[in-house]
């Protein structure tokens, strides 16, 4: 059988893979090679997973996928022909932890927020209701309820939050509010909550 491969090492690694690569082995000119095996397992596996690369492709690395995070990997490589297999060169690799620098389980959203996952690594922290965001944190809102007397006739379309009088009306109110309490410290918005008699 053909001695073992030289130089095996790990040249990249994720948290689901690893980039091997490895030389021929030494005086290979002297017999022929039809291929080399690669295997890996964790150490908690009892069986180890193979991939076969043939001689003839020249192909001196291998890509091994699929794998767990932060985890060790016993991985071989061996040449072998029709003599049969060769000694294993062997080298142990850690994956790389997950990247959950920005997931939810990870990252604390500020009080009186929510966190959301928007994107793999992309989160949002909108503040829960009743609160809103003041530019450092989330504020609880004061509710100041008034009712303001208005000289004019209530019709049936009043009753109507979709009827152009009533959205009309909750316009010209919210617009006459808001310019008058603006200026007031903390002061967020006016919500009108309905019309009656």
């Amino acid at each position: 059988p053909p001695p073992p491969p030289a130089g095996l090492k790990e040249t990249g690694k994720t948290d689901n893979s690893i980039d091997i690569s490895w030389e021929k082995p030494k005086g290979h000119s002297a017999f022929d090679i039809d291929g080399y095996m690669v295997s890996y397992k964790t150490e908690a596996e009892t069986q180890y997973n193979n991939q076969n690369i043939s001689a003839i492709s020249g192909v001196l690395n291998a890509v091994l996928t699929g794998l767990e995070s932060d985890t060790i990997y016993e991985i071989t490589v061996h040449a072998y022909n029709n003599d049969g297999e060769g000694d294993k060169l062997k080298i142990q690799v850690r994956t790389e932890k997950p990247d959950d620098s920005r997931t939810c389980e990870s990252q604390q959203c500020p009080g009186n927020s929510t966190c959301k996952q928007l994107t793999a690594d992309t989160i949002s922290c909108p503040c829960n209701d009743g609160y809103y965001y003041d530019g450092v944190s989330c504020k609880e809102f004061i509710v100041i309820k008034v009712a303001v007397t208005l000289e004019e006739e209530f019709t049936e379309e009043l009753k109507n939050t979709s009827s152009p009088v009533y959205q009309e009306l909750e316009r010209y109110i919210t617009v006459e509010l808001y310019e008058t309490f603006k200026d007031t410290p903390n002061f967020q918005e006016v919500v009108v909550l309905g019309f009656r008699i």
